[in-house]
């Protein structure tokens, strides 16, 4: 939550005595929400990974093979982008950059390095929160006393320089 200078919150809080097991909790929760209810079908609990490699079309196919009505999906492993990103001691903080002791975070284009010109580990993300495949969009350069990053990723990547 963000709460502009000179600006208040209320939060409200709700305490729930349940005597009896998770399940308990959870349906007095449901209760009190009002989201209590059954959820027609046919459902489908997926994993990302198993449709990864469908092509929209063919998972359409695939849902209304199954005459599904509700399909929930989850997110993509964690591989991702998070693995990266942490520990993160922020240095300098820009728009779409982030200069940390242990990495140098960024969104945008450009030439960068650590201040001891220390070389790095790179790691690009694509919007998908995935490894971009492409090896070239962040180039290491050998300069004297140690490596600058050429980074030339598109607008909806994101570059990850692991300080070694």
């Amino acid at each position: 939550m963000g709460i502009p200078s000179g600006g208040s919150a209320v939060l409200e809080w709700s305490i729930y005595p349940v005597v009896g097991d998770y399940w308990d909790f959870v349906n007095a929760v449901r209760r009190n929400w009002e989201v209590n209810f059954t959820i027609t079908g046919p459902f489908s609990f997926n994993s990302w990974f198993c449709a990864k490699d469908l092509q929209d079309a063919e998972y359409i196919k695939w849902a209304k093979d199954r005459n599904l009505k509700i399909i929930t999906d989850s997110i993509p492993p964690a591989f991702t982008f998070l693995q990266y990103m942490f520990p993160t001691t922020p240095v300098e903080i820009y728009n779409g950059l982030i200069f940390a002791k242990e990495r140098i975070i960024t969104s945008k284009a450009g030439l960068y390095a650590f201040e001891n010109k220390a070389r790095a580990q790179i790691v690009v993300i694509n919007p998908q929160g995935l490894s971009a495949a492409d090896k070239n969009m962040v180039v290491e350069k050998a300069v004297s006393g140690g490596y600058n990053y050429e980074v030339r990723i598109p607008s909806d990547h994101i570059a990850v320089l692991i300080r070694q």
